[in-house]
C-alpha cells in the first residue's frame, strides 16, 4: 500500500520543511500544465497525481491529522503483521493415560495377574481332571476381573459404567465362592457300628 509519505518521497519523520519541497518538486513534474494538450489520458493521470501530492501534503501538513495518519498506519501494520505471522496454535496436549502397572502399583498388578491366573489354572484342571476345581477357578478369575474393573473405574475421568460393572463381578466372585463352600465334601468323620456292642444284630 503506498502511503502519503511515499506518494511525496520523504520519510516518515519528515520535517514540515521537506514535505513543503517535496511537493513543490514532485509539483512541477506531475503538474497537468507539463502535459501537452493534445494528450487527455496523461493530462487526467497528471491531473489524479497532482491531487494525490495535493491530499498528502494537507494530512502531513496538518499536526492534528498527521498523529491521526500515523496511528492508523501503526495499526494496519501490525494488523498485517498478525495476520502473516499468526501466532502458533496451542499443541493439545496428550491425553494421561493410567495404568495399575506403574510402580506406584506394581504389587496390585502382580497380585491381581498371580490370582486370574490361578483361576484360570483350576478352571482348566476342573475342566480336564476333577470337576470339583471348577468353581474355585471361576472364583479366582471373576475376583481378579473385578479388581481390576474396580481398580480402572477409580481413575478420574473414567467411564461410570467401569465401577458399576466391577460390582457385578464381585457378585459372580461371591456367588461361585458360595457354590464352592456349599459343593465341598462335609469333614465329619462317619460312625461305624462296633459289633462286639450289646444290642447288635449278630
Amino acid at each position: 500500500m503506498q502511503t502519503y509519505y511515499d506518494i511525496l518521497g520523504v520519510p516518515e519523520n519528515a520535517t514540515d520543511a521537506e514535505i513543503e519541497a517535496a511537493f513543490k518538486s514532485k509539483g512541477r513534474e506531475v503538474h497537468p500544465d507539463k502535459v501537452p494538450p493534445g494528450n487527455p489520458y496523461l493530462r487526467k493521470v497528471a491531473a489524479e497525481a497532482f491531487k494525490d501530492l495535493s491530499e498528502a501534503k494537507s494530512i502531513l501538513l496538518d499536526h492534528a491529522e498527521r498523529q491521526k495518519y500515523d496511528a492508523g498506519l501503526a495499526y494496519m501494520r501490525g494488523s498485517t503483521a498478525s495476520s502473516a505471522n499468526p501466532a502458533p496454535a496451542p499443541q493439545p496436549q496428550p491425553a494421561q493415560k493410567f495404568s495399575f502397572w506403574k510402580p506406584i502399583n506394581t504389587k496390585f498388578g502382580i497380585t491381581v495377574l498371580a490370582t486370574g491366573a490361578f483361576g484360570c489354572i483350576l478352571f482348566l484342571v476342573g475342566i480336564i481332571a476333577d470337576a470339583r476345581y471348577v468353581l474355585p477357578g471361576l472364583t479366582f478369575v471373576f475376583l481378579a476381573l473385578a479388581l481390576l474393573s474396580w481398580r480402572h473405574g477409580m481413575r478420574p475421568g473414567t467411564d461410570p459404567k467401569i465401577l458399576g460393572a466391577s460390582l457385578f463381578l464381585f457378585i459372580f466372585a461371591a456367588t461361585c465362592f458360595s457354590g464352592w463352600i456349599q459343593s465341598s465334601p462335609p469333614s465329619s468323620k462317619q460312625v461305624t457300628p462296633n459289633p462286639s456292642q450289646p444290642g447288635t444284630a449278630e
